[in-house]
């Protein structure tokens, strides 16, 4: 093989490494940049309103949706009435509290049996005015119609209080005004980017600055610590604040029954395995074009002359087996001149 086959067999097969790694770049850009989300059109809202107390009216009494829900081949058309309380107050000593996420289990189990689905807002207010973060509580009432679903949240309503208040006894809460109001319903109908999450990141056990004793996997080391205390909702949080750009968090919990909530954490543990494997494994991802630059030869070249001549008679029987390799190279050259005479004679 020439120096040029070489040469141009190394350029050619650069070049299609380099394509193929062009091709392999387009398609992941256009599957990253160009993907599109396939979300089915499950739920209709046909109409939505606001209510204000009639004593007070520039406070929210509740909020309604009128909604179309398909599920599982069947149509559900049904109003949501939504309570919302803005929390105004909570003693310092709770942020220092290692029970904290305790008490808060004790409220959702209360809640859980009386049937109460609980809403959890976070929103974040900086135009038209200025309101800053304000974090709102809330309850949902169903029902095919409007006054039976009214109802039930202002009962559902008065149940959240009750137990917020026996869990954190100097917690407050005051009635949502009216900018609050306009804010929630205009942010609700038209900010353009919504992103949906299932299950919730794992929560902080221990208090702000201290360590705790409530799971003993939380204080087994460092690193342990760090990876069960992330905060990522408070960094979102105040990196939004910083820029002043509006956004809202909506947490809904609604009662299930034991099996589905089994069934559903199987499904989400199978799910999430994944990124908790991202987030404390390793992955590694390798690209590599290797071309053979070394190539081994030999070239030999034989003659040979030869003649022989024999006779003879042989007799013989055997059984043999043999197996050999043998490879030989060599020249010989040989010239040989002689002559003999014999005479001989007997007698018997």
């Amino acid at each position: 093989m020439s120096i040029a086959l070489i040469d141009r067999w190394i350029e050619t097969s650069t070049t299609r490494a380099s394509e193929f790694t062009n091709g392999l770049w387009q398609h992941g850009r256009k599957s990253l940049f160009e993907a599109v989300l396939l979300t089915p059109e499950d739920l209709t809202i046909v109409d939505n309103g606001l209510v204000y107390a009639g004593d007070n009216p520039d406070h929210l009494k509740f909020m309604w949706f009128h909604v179309i829900e398909r599920e599982g081949g069947q149509v559900y058309q049904e109003y949501r009435v939504v309570r919302l309380m803005q929390l105004r107050l909570i003693p310092m000593d709770v942020r220092a509290d290692q029970g904290v996420l305790s008490r808060m289990r004790s409220v959702l189990r209360g809640l859980f049996s009386a049937n109460v689905e609980l809403v959890y807002l976070v929103a974040g207010m900086f135009h038209p005015k200025r309101l800053g973060i304000v974090q709102l509580y809330g309850v949902v009432g169903r029902d095919a119609k409007v006054e039976e679903a009214e109802r039930l949240a202002t009962n559902s309503a008065a149940a959240l209080e009750a137990s917020m208040s026996a869990a954190y006894p100097q917690i407050r809460f005051s009635d949502v005004d009216m900018e609050m109001a306009n804010w929630l319903d205009e942010a609700l109908k038209q900010m353009p980017h919504c992103l949906l999450a299932v299950g919730h990141p794992d929560p902080r056990e221990n208090a702000r600055g201290g360590m705790s004793e409530i799971t003993p996997y939380l204080t087994a080391g460092r690193y342990e610590q760090n990876q069960y205390t992330l905060q990522q909702n408070e960094l979102v949080m105040r990196g939004m604040s910083q820029l002043e750009e509006d956004f809202l968090l909506q947490v809904l919990l609604a009662p299930v029954t034991m099996e589905s909530a089994s069934r559903m954490l199987a499904g989400l543990g199978e799910y999430t395995s994944t990124w908790a494997a991202w987030q404390t494994g390793q992955r590694s991802f390798n690209f590599g074009v290797a071309l053979p630059l070394m190539l081994s030869g030999s070239l030999a070249r034989s003659i040979g002359t030869g003649v022989s001549q024999s006779a003879g008679e042989a007799l013989s029987e055997g059984v043999s087996s043999a197996e050999s390799v043998s490879h030989t190279e060599g020249q010989a050259h040989s010239l040989t001149h002689g002559s003999a005479h014999t005479r001989g004679s007997s007698v018997t």
